[in-house]
């Protein structure tokens, strides 16, 4: 104990020396490619992106406001539980179709109460819907790329909802 106290400044400057070496190879890392890196992980031999990964913990941080611990954990957590559905849902077959999309997005409240797409009964639209889709796509091309995003998460959405409801179905009819 008492030749620690003698050598602490030593010891205090090999911590201090092993700390920055360990930064600044992180740093040196992050500059090279991104391939060396990925993937970050595998689910049944399907690997998970390490681009995909940080984008969702950058969606949590900045969306909801998540601590760097709190995103990480959370965006693990979906993307192993979203790859585990995913394979399920594609050796299951499941798809989804158009009318389920509008379907979907009938019973959305962001589409079903936006007055763009009501009729004069106040319901959703499909026609006006898929104008505006069609004048979005010629007028914004940009904004099409992210509503093709966007409906590629509600076909997602779509097959993992009517995924779940058949391992529910056949829960209830085993009880």
């Amino acid at each position: 104990l008492g030749s620690l106290r003698k050598n602490s400044v030593v010891l205090i400057g090999v911590i201090g020396m092993a700390l920055f070496s360990f930064v600044f190879l992180d740093l040196i890392n992050r500059g090279s490619s991104s391939q060396s890196r990925d993937p970050i992980g595998i689910v049944n031999g399907e690997e998970l992106s390490i681009t995909d990964f940080q984008n969702q913990m950058d969606l949590l941080k900045k969306e909801y406001n998540f601590n760097d611990l709190q995103a990480l954990t959370t965006a693990w957590d979906e993307s192993i539980r979203g790859k585990l559905i995913e394979q399920e849902i594609n050796s299951l077959g499941i798809g989804s179709s158009v009318d389920h999309l509008e379907y979907f997005l009938s019973q959305s409240p962001s589409f079903s109460s936006d007055q763009r797409f009501l009729n004069d009964a106040g319901i959703f639209d499909v026609n006006k819907f898929s104008n505006f889709i069609a004048e979005l796509k010629e007028l914004n091309p940009q904004s099409y790329i992210q509503w093709s995003n966007q409906e590629n998460q509600f076909n997602q959405q779509i097959k993992t909802n009517t995924y779940l409801n058949l391992v529910a179905s056949g829960l209830n009819s085993t009880f």
